[in-house]
């Protein structure tokens, strides 16, 4: 689905302006949607995946658990599935109705903000939008949150599973997967990409 970085753009704002705009969660690293890639360990030359960020220009920037942030936030697509719908209006034209399934992940620090996966957790699903404004070519997207995982190690152990290191004791991860639906304009989305 187009726009999968846009909308996790628009979430993560809502967040930040919202129930995460609190000093105890300062400061904040909001990212947007991440990929696995993996890298040569330092000490057996065996090869490890984790998060990360790629830019357009091919620049990467690792996620990992840090002391620097209290929060850490980022986003994952799972998978997409599409249909068409049938013209609005008189035309050969289609519309694509479109669902991503993602998921959100947190790291943060018990610690040092005074709460924990089981309070944060309501935090990030209270944030959450219900809605996006449409985007060139698309209309609302509805965001749907599904389900989510607050086992620490769970969750630590699908994003960093050769791992050499390990969390700090008062360090926690959560996991939220989310939908987001929308209609898609194939008018608009050739326009926007070809146009």
């Amino acid at each position: 689905m187009p726009f999968i970085a846009e909308t996790a753009k628009a979430i993560n704002e809502a967040l930040r302006h919202g129930s995460l705009n609190n000093s105890k969660l300062q400061p904040l690293r909001m990212e947007g949607v991440a990929t696995v890639l993996g890298r040569k360990r330092s000490s057996d030359a065996q090869i490890e995946t984790m998060p990360a960020l790629v830019a357009s220009d091919g620049n990467v920037q690792l996620i990992e658990p840090n002391d620097r942030y209290n929060l850490i936030v980022y986003h994952k697509v799972i998978s997409s599935v599409h249909g068409q719908q049938k013209a609005d209006s008189f035309g050969d034209f289609y519309s694509l109705r479109s669902s991503t399934e993602m998921q959100m992940i947190v790291i943060g620090n018990s610690k040092r903000i005074g709460a924990g996966a089981t309070s944060i957790e309501p935090l990030m699903l209270l944030g959450m939008p219900a809605k996006v404004q449409g985007m060139n070519g698309t209309r609302e997207m509805q965001i749907i949150p599904i389900s989510s995982v607050l086992d620490t190690i769970q969750v630590f152990r699908s994003e960093y599973p050769q791992s050499e290191f390990f969390l700090k004791p008062a360090d926690f991860m959560l996991s939220i997967r989310y939908r987001f639906e929308g209609i898609l304009d194939k008018r608009c989305i050739e326009y926007c990409l070809c146009g």
